[in-house]
């Protein structure tokens, strides 16, 4: 199983592109503490697609905390002088706000909520809706 979860912040605007066929994508930076060290920062590498990345887009900008999930994938490929290289980056496939974020728009908490969950409903199930 490849799953890939992360919080952290941006570290850079992300800036929505689209292919020549005309799908959008970005690529951004997620720089993350790491556990045991809060001295210590991983810089990890994501990509996103289409509804997704227009979400991340326009809702997240440098600094905000973002909370992903996703799969690991490396690539190869050879420069231009011969250099074999690896690329490694995070494929996404849900992005939330983090759990307890303020936001700076002026939108009622429900739409906000609302707007800042891009998952299947089985990501919204609280640990209060269990009865044990």
């Amino acid at each position: 199983m490849n799953v890939v979860i992360l919080s952290g912040r941006l570290t850079s605007d992300v800036e929505l592109k689209s292919t020549n066929s005309g799908k959008n994508y970005a690529r951004f930076g997620i720089a993350v503490n790491r556990t045991f060290s809060k001295d210590e920062v991983d810089f990890i590498n994501c990509m996103v697609w289409e509804k997704k990345a227009e979400f991340i887009a326009q809702y997240f900008k440098k600094g905000d905390g973002i909370e992903v999930t996703g799969e690991l994938r490396v690539s190869s490929y050879e420069t231009d002088n011969g250099e074999k290289r690896k690329n490694t980056e995070v494929l996404i496939s849900n992005a939330e706000f983090p759990k307890g974020a303020k936001r700076a728009e002026s939108t009622s908490s429900s739409e906000s909520t609302t707007k800042s969950k891009v998952s299947s409903p089985a990501a919204a199930v609280e640990d209060d809706d269990f009865p044990f």
